[in-house]
């Protein structure tokens, strides 16, 4: 009896050891993309390439196998997951992966013992796929046949762009879905709640942004660079793009309507 008693113990506190391991590391991660993949067909590569900053501030250095990135398809059980390899700068990660079939992926970051980022959903188009045509044997058809087919396999058909992707074009015509999008992919999520962008672990560290009162100037120029506005704050330079910036503040902007 006492024998089980200490074995039950010991699994006990073994099991909570586990669980309070990322809590002893710091207890959450931002995930950082620096760029959002929006334009991608099954069969092709994709890659990207992150940084993870312990608490939003500090680059976490994590080593080769202990950061992965998981994509599921929706709807079904196909799976995908993908170890990012360090690229030599703290706390910045790349990948590269390849979705098999076309649809709508859900994938997240795990950097390490710290909980899974979720990134914005992945639509992706069918593969571009063109069968050479086969050249018949010169039993089956007649030389002048023959040479008809030889003629006409030589000539270029126009590409086909009426099956091109719709994602990157819909998030470039709609700067609010763009936005949206940016606000999880850049970890805006992870540090400030917005009712339009939840995801699993939001630490609410900084102000809700649900129904901010964006003032677009003020802003563009706090994203462009918090520190030179507020020198004390713990909100890191993300290095956005200009459209990226422009983005953001029309998906704040949106939730004043």
């Amino acid at each position: 009896m006492y024998k089980q008693t200490t074995g039950v113990a010991l699994v006990i506190g073994l099991f909570s050891l586990l669980l309070a391991q990322p809590a002893a590391a710091g207890g959450w991660t931002v995930v950082t993309l620096d760029e959002l993949p929006v334009a991608i067909r099954s069969g092709e590569p994709v890659e990207i390439s992150f940084q993870v900053q312990q608490h939003g501030v500090r680059p976490l250095t994590l080593g080769a196998g202990e950061v992965i990135l998981t994509a599921q398809q929706q709807g079904s059980d196909q799976t995908i997951q993908i170890m990012a390899q360090p690229t030599g700068r703290p706390g910045h990660y790349s990948a590269e992966f390849v979705l098999p079939a076309s649809g709508v992926w859900k994938w997240e970051i795990k950097p390490g013992f710290f909980p899974p980022a979720p990134m914005p959903d992945l639509t992706v188009e069918p593969a571009k796929t063109q069968l050479a045509p086969r050249m018949p044997a010169s039993g089956e058809w007649g030389w002048w046949r023959q040479m008809a087919f030889q003629i006409m396999s030589q000539l270029r058909l126009p590409a086909d762009s009426s099956s091109a992707t719709t994602t990157g074009a819909d998030l470039a015509t709609d700067p609010v879905s763009y936005g949206k999008a940016l606000f999880v992919a850049k970890g805006c999520a992870t540090c400030h709640l917005h009712t339009s962008a939840l995801v699993p672990l939001s630490t609410g560290v900084g102000p809700e942004l649900s129904n901010y009162q964006v003032i677009p100037e003020y802003v563009t120029a706090w994203l462009r660079d918090p520190k030179a506005i507020k020198p004390q704050t713990q909100m890191p330079t993300l290095a956005l793009q200009e459209p990226e910036i422009e983005a953001l503040v029309a998906f704040l902007s949106a939730g004043q309507r």
